[in-house]
C-alpha cells in the first residue's frame, strides 16, 4: 500500500513537471539517448523515476547534450568535461557511463563531486555546541543542500524521518536502529536531530485547506523516544554510506559517483512499493 507521504511525492514531482498524473513509464533506461541541456531538473526526477539502480539513477543527472560551435556533444553536469557526440550512433546513458567509467577526465570529474551547493561548512557546524552558536549568531541558518544528483539520498532521509515520527502515535513502534562497527554517540545524536530540527522549522507546512498565513508547528524531534532517535540517525548514517558518503567525504566536501552502491535493480520505495 502506498503511504501518504508517497503520494504527496508523486502529486509534487508531477505539480513540477507540469504534467497531471506521474508518469513512471517516462523512465528512458540504459538505452536511452541523453536529453538536451534545457531539460530542468524536474523533469529530469521524472524521467529518472523508474530507472533501477542506485548509482544508474544517480548517474543520470549528470549527462546532458548540449551543441557549441564544434558541434554537437555530451557535457557532464552543467559545468564539467565535453565529450563529443559519436557519428551515426548518439550516446545512451548506458553507453556513455562504460566510456566515463575509463580513466581520464570525465572520471576523475565524477571522483571528486561538491558535497554540497550551499548552506553551512562542517567546519562551522561540527558538535551540537557548535550548532548552539550557529543558531545563536543567525536563527534562519540552514542545514547545507546536497547535490541535485543525491536527490534519492534526501527523499530516503525524508521517508525515514517519517517513519520514525510514527513513534509520536505509537511509542512501541517497531523502529530498529543499524548495528555497526563504529557506534554512533549520544552526542552525534543529539547534533543530527538538533539539525534536522532546524530544517523542519525552516520549512513549515500551511495549515489544510485555504490559503493561509497559518503554520502548522514542526513535529518536536526531541521528544521521540531516544531509542527512535538514536535508530533514526543509525538508519541517516547508513543511507549515506550506501551513497559513499562517510565522515572523510563529509569533512572533505566531496563525493565519488564511483562509490554510489550500484544495486542494479533498486527502486525507491515511492516507486517500488
Amino acid at each position: 500500500m502506498v503511504s501518504a507521504w508517497e503520494n504527496l511525492v508523486r502529486e509534487a514531482m508531477a505539480a513540477l513537471a507540469g504534467i497531471a498524473e506521474f508518469e513512471v513509464e517516462a523512465a528512458p533506461g540504459l538505452q536511452g539517448e541523453i536529453g538536451d541541456m534545457e531539460i530542468t531538473h524536474p523533469q529530469r526526477l521524472l524521467k529518472s523515476s523508474a530507472i533501477p539502480g542506485r548509482r544508474m539513477r544517480v548517474w543520470f543527472y549528470f549527462p546532458r547534450t548540449v551543441h557549441t560551435l564544434d558541434g554537437e556533444g555530451i557535457v557532464i553536469d552543467i559545468d564539467g568535461p565535453f565529450v563529443p557526440q559519436r557519428k551515426g550512433k548518439p550516446w545512451t546513458y548506458g553507453s556513455l557511463l562504460d566510456t566515463v567509467s575509463i580513466p581520464g577526465e570525465a572520471r576523475d570529474y565524477l571522483s571528486a563531486i561538491p558535497l554540497r551547493v550551499s548552506g553551512l561548512t562542517p567546519a562551522q557546524v561540527f558538535s551540537v555546541a557548535d550548532l548552539e552558536r550557529q543558531k545563536a549568531i543567525d536563527p534562519k541558518a540552514m542545514n547545507p543542500n546536497l547535490h541535485p544528483a543525491l536527490q534519492d539520498l534526501g527523499w530516503l532521509l525524508a521517508y525515514e524521518l517519517t517513519q520514525a515520527c510514527h513513534a509520536f502515535d505509537n511509542p512501541d513502534l517497531h523502529y530498529p536502529g543499524v548495528e555497526t562497527e563504529e557506534p554512533v554517540t549520544d552526542e552525534h545524536v543529539q547534533l543530527v536531530i538538533m539539525a534536522t530540527q532546524r530544517e523542519l522549522d525552516r520549512e513549515l507546512r500551511y495549515g489544510r485547506g485555504a490559503h493561509t498565513d497559518t503554520r502548522r508547528p514542526a513535529a518536536p524531534l526531541d521528544k521521540l523516544p531516544w531509542r527512535i532517535q538514536r535508530a533514526f540517525v543509525e538508519r541517516r548514517r547508513y543511507l549515506y554510506s550506501l551513497y559513499g558518503i562517510g565522515q572523510e567525504e563529509w569533512q572533505r566536501g566531496t563525493w565519488s559517483l564511483w562509490k554510489v552502491r550500484e544495486d542494479p535493480d533498486w527502486l525507491p520505495p515511492w516507486i517500488a512499493a
